[in-house]
């Protein structure tokens, strides 16, 4: 078994009278060379193993493309001798290099006839920011609202005898800040409420 750097396999052309024998050469850089785990030093093997005309140690000549990532994010870069090429899947971006957002910038952009519905908005395009889902909200007069959901929206029960301050609870959006932030800069307006089904309770400490 061989352990290798990135490079390619060509394989030269043949006649009919080579059907049978197939030259395949690698171009590429190799390090860390084993065989049956024990590591090998090419200037140890004979010269009949290899030409050595066609071999330069200690150095690699192969540009590395993929190093800085030319891939934008998240995208992984994979190269030959010839090219770099950019696996985009998972990261809600296309085009040659992962730059080219995938989902709209908010609920306007998406046309439906039914009342609500689940979709997936990239509020800054093909900025740094990353795609997140949201339900838009249609009304007849043309107003659309973008609803941000949390893993907290089911009803939470609480001893009211506990003492004060006793009961915390962290709201986990499926937003983060920077997303939540770029949102309301687009948006005309904002409301977030809090809904509390309590009896013989005060919500807040004052005469009222």
């Amino acid at each position: 078994m061989f352990t290798t750097g990135t490079g390619q396999s060509i394989s030269s052309p043949t006649s009919s009278s080579e059907t049978e024998s197939i030259n395949t050469n690698y171009v590429g850089c190799l390090r860390l060379i084993s065989i049956d785990s024990n590591f090998q030093n090419p200037l140890d093997w004979k010269d009949n193993y290899f030409s050595r005309e066609t071999i330069l140690f200690d150095s690699c000549q192969m540009l590395d493309r993929c190093s800085p990532n030319p891939c934008e994010h998240g995208g992984k870069c994979n190269q030959n001798s010839l090219e770099f090429t950019c696996d985009c899947e998972e990261t809600g971006y296309t085009g040659a290099t992962c730059h080219m957002p995938l989902y709209p910038l908010s609920c306007n952009a998406y046309t439906f006839n039914t009342f609500q519905s689940q979709v997936t908005i990239d509020i800054d395009g093909s900025g740094p920011l990353e795609p997140f889902p949201v339900t838009c909200q249609f009304y007849h007069d043309g107003l659309v609202e973008t609803i941000i959901h949390h893993l907290n929206e089911d009803t939470t029960l609480v001893d009211g005898y506990d003492l004060p301050g006793s009961f915390s609870q962290d709201i986990n959006y499926q937003a983060n800040l920077k997303q939540i932030e770029a949102l309301l800069n687009r948006s005309d307006t904002c409301k977030q409420y809090i809904k509390l089904q309590c009896k013989n309770n005060k919500l807040f400490n004052s005469p009222g």
